[in-house]
């Protein structure tokens, strides 16, 4: 992530992935989605820092109401971070501090940590 931080640093420009770039209808919709998917395509994309300048990931911790899901079909997602945020008191680490390792709100890169098939996974989103 640093690095990625410091490539964009150096462009002058934010973190972009063409791989997972949010305007393909194949990374809205795994394969195999009817074409009557109920999810709602995004009219536009905004980063964190164009929505509210200035503003942290967190701050004082996460609760459960910090979360809120639109219409893109990531509920899975959203019940799962909105579960850790309700668990602060399994560890002297908030959990949403866990799972997001690493940011930089100016560039939009953001380290996320997951635990997969039996192995912990690291993903830049």
């Amino acid at each position: 992530c640093k690095e990625i931080a410091a490539e964009c640093k150096k462009k002058g420009k934010p973190f972009f992935c063409k791989e997972f770039y949010f305007n393909k209808r194949a990374n809205l919709y795994p394969k195999g989605s009817p074409p009557d998917c109920t999810v709602t395509e995004p009219k536009q994309c905004a980063r964190l820092s164009q929505i509210f300048p200035g503003a942290p990931l967190f701050e004082d911790g996460s609760q459960a109401n910090d979360i809120n899901q639109g219409g893109v079909g990531d509920c899975f997602f959203i019940g799962a971070a909105s579960s850790l945020a309700c668990a602060p008191f399994v560890t002297h680490i908030d959990p949403l501090d866990r799972l997001f390792v690493y940011s930089n709100i100016p560039f939009g890169i953001y380290g996320v940590v997951f635990y997969k098939n039996g192995g912990w996974e690291w993903v830049i989103v």
